[in-house]
């Protein structure tokens, strides 16, 4: 069923329902991916699988790394966890911008190596804490 609505300057609004045939083939794709027959799983995987096994190794070329990845998601995992929240004065690497912001107060920042001095200063190290 569609249903047609006009808008001022001639344009119009078209709401088909989800059974629609404009649909189906997309219905179609989405039923092969969600509603697999049991044991097909297990096939896709060892496809996906064999196809990893002759893809080549991703190697790591940042800051003289040099470590080899079997796939895009290993590497991306070494990426963030090392080479994405570095410090530029002394070359440490942080889980978060947030460690990393504090890490770069505390000691390469010379106002808060003041401040520090004359009063306790501190931050919480949990992400989303205000104090």
């Amino acid at each position: 069923m569609e249903q047609i609505r006009e808008l001022p300057g001639g344009k119009c609004i078209r709401k088909y329902s989800p059974e629609h045939p404009l649909f189906d083939a997309g219905t179609h794709l989405w039923a092969a991916k969600y509603y697999q027959v049991p044991g097909s799983m297990v096939q896709l995987e060892e496809a996906a699988s064999d196809e990893m096994k002759q893809s080549p190794d991703i190697t790591c070329r940042l800051a003289n790394c040099n470590i080899n990845f079997q796939s895009v998601a290993a590497y991306e995992e070494h990426y963030d966890m090392l080479h994405r929240n570095i410090c530029r004065e002394c070359s440490r690497s942080f889980l978060s911008l947030r460690l990393l912001d504090i890490h770069i107060s505390e000691t390469h920042d010379a106002f808060f190596k003041i401040l520090s001095k004359k009063k306790p200063m501190y931050v919480c190290l949990v992400d989303g804490c205000p104090e």
